[in-house]
């Protein structure tokens, strides 16, 4: 990015982020966690795991449903 781009660029990302469902979020960054070190095979069943878990949402349904009303979500888990 160049640097007079950079305030505007922060900003950008940090209002995705405070937008965004905490729950993906907080899944995210344990899943991420959870990885290092691991081999890989167990890494793939972790990810599988997650995944599951991410679909099971009620964040993950309300994404699909906004979507689909081309609207902002109204994520649960930041109510």
């Amino acid at each position: 990015v160049p640097p007079i781009e950079l305030d505007d660029r922060v900003d950008a990302i940090a209002n995705t982020l405070a937008n965004a469902s905490r729950e993906t979020i907080e899944r995210g960054m344990r899943f991420v966690a959870a990885l290092r070190g691991r081999p890989l095979d167990e890494q793939i069943s972790l990810a599988l795991e997650v995944r599951g878990e991410q679909f099971a949402s009620p964040d993950f349904a309300e994404g699909v449903k906004a979507f689909q009303e081309k609207r902002p979500p109204l994520w649960p888990s930041n109510q």
